[in-house]
């Protein structure tokens, strides 16, 4: 009972941190301080972490799937992937 109540918790932050996310991305357009072909890219960031924490069983398929024992690892990896993608467009 414990572990789920846990598990919920956790969603939960996930969801609200992926909520907060593009909020913030959508403010920040709208003051005009981050340009929108850089917001596409967070704003995808964004709903990726939302779409992750409200499919249950979609991270532990994708853990599954990358031999990721650990679920939440499984989201810090699709995390720094899209951190990878940002380093690699900035580059170009």
């Amino acid at each position: 009972m414990m572990l789920a109540t846990a598990i919920l918790g956790q969603r939960a932050e996930v969801i609200i941190v992926a909520v907060v996310i593009c909020g913030l991305i959508f403010e920040l357009v709208r003051r005009k301080q981050l340009m929108e072909k850089y917001a596409i890219l967070w704003l995808v960031f964004g709903v990726t972490v939302l779409v992750l924490g409200l499919w249950r069983g979609l991270l532990s398929t994708l853990a599954g799937a990358a031999d990721i024992h650990y679920v939440p690892a499984a989201l810090f990896a699709v995390a720094f992937l899209f951190v990878l993608a940002l380093l690699i467009h900035f580059s170009m």
